[in-house]
């Protein structure tokens, strides 16, 4: 049974199962948890926000009938909150244990990360609502285990790459951004921006996408063009972090400036960018493609690190870190 009650009413016993606001706006990683001391209890109140709701089923329940909790019993969560994966604790999954909830968020995210990319084909800029809880899901499996990015990988259909490319590189960002010990409303802006990367290729002909051998001359420059029209449909949509506008147009370029579309070099790049290049190539080079087959991560980190000169090579070795294959 679901309630919605003011901010300043959580108590230590309650379960919260979702925070009202933006995504940013609350200071826990995950969007449900069990309250369970004071200072968490505290943190919440003073976090600005205007309500929460609780899960009574799983916690304590309010009783506070002087401040006019809204009850919402009779009704489920939203859409929005129903996206997101349960919380728990961080902890150790075994090899089975991660395979399964790998499969879980594959079956979660399929279907969403479709929906945007064939709106975005159709000329439907990406919506931030429908991207936030997608983001905030991907980054709850991440804090669970690392292991869940590797089975989720190898789960990837040829067929599925372009799809399933953005949620891994979203949470290779993810990853990445907290062994860097960024701030969580950072952490975040980087997984949307890794699942927003190639949003441009929504408007390459699938022939090219889906094509087994080399590409022709025309082909490469009809490729190359998707991060600035994958920039351009990012702008229309509007109110997103400048990070993810970013990393969608500049994340082929390269440290020696021998990338793409604009040939910058490496200190005309942000952090976000040369992240994001390292999460982009290290997917590529680990899934089954339809031009090439997919290596394994330990020869994927291999020739990362040979990329010298393209990538920025102390962040190489702290992603080759953070990455932390399964035994």
């Amino acid at each position: 049974m679901y309630k919605r009650i003011p901010a300043r009413c959580v108590a230590v016993g309650m379960y919260v199962h979702s925070f009202e606001g933006n995504w940013l706006e609350h200071p826990f990683w995950r969007s449900r948890l069990m309250v369970s001391d004071e200072a968490t209890a505290r943190r919440i109140r003073e976090a600005g926000l205007s309500a929460v709701v609780i899960d009574e089923g799983r916690g304590a329940t309010a009783s506070c009938g002087s401040c006019a909790c809204a009850d919402v019993r009779s009704r489920a969560p939203s859409r929005t909150h129903d996206a997101v994966a349960p919380a728990a604790a961080p902890s150790r999954l075994s090899s089975d244990e991660a395979r399964r909830e790998a499969s879980a968020l594959l079956m979660r995210t399929k279907g969403l990360v479709h929906r945007l990319y064939d709106d975005a084909g159709s000329g439907i800029a990406p919506n931030p609502a429908m991207i936030e809880p997608l983001v905030r899901d991907v980054a709850e499996c991440v804090e669970r285990s690392r292991d869940i990015l590797f089975h989720f990988g190898m789960m990837k259909r040829r067929d599925e790459y372009m799809h399933l490319h953005a949620v891994s590189v979203c949470g290779y960002m993810v990853g990445f951004a907290r062994d860097l010990g960024m701030e969580k409303d950072m952490v975040l802006r980087l997984g949307m921006a890794g699942l927003l990367h190639d949003v441009g290729k929504a408007r390459v002909d699938g022939a090219i996408l889906q094509k087994r051998g080399p590409l022709t001359a025309q082909e490469l420059r009809a490729m190359r063009q998707h991060p600035e029209t994958g920039h351009g449909m990012l702008l229309e949509s509007g109110n997103l972090p400048e990070e993810v506008y970013q990393v969608c147009l500049q994340h082929h370029e390269r440290i020696d400036g021998r990338g793409y579309p604009h040939g910058h070099k490496g200190t005309h790049l942000s952090k976000a960018v040369r992240m994001s290049a390292i999460c982009d190539v290290y997917d590529a080079l680990t899934s089954q493609r339809p031009h090439k087959d997919a290596c394994l991560p330990g020869r994927a980190l291999r020739e990362l690190e040979e990329m010298k000169g393209q990538l920025d090579a102390g962040l190489v070795e702290s992603f080759s870190r953070s990455i932390r294959l399964p035994h």
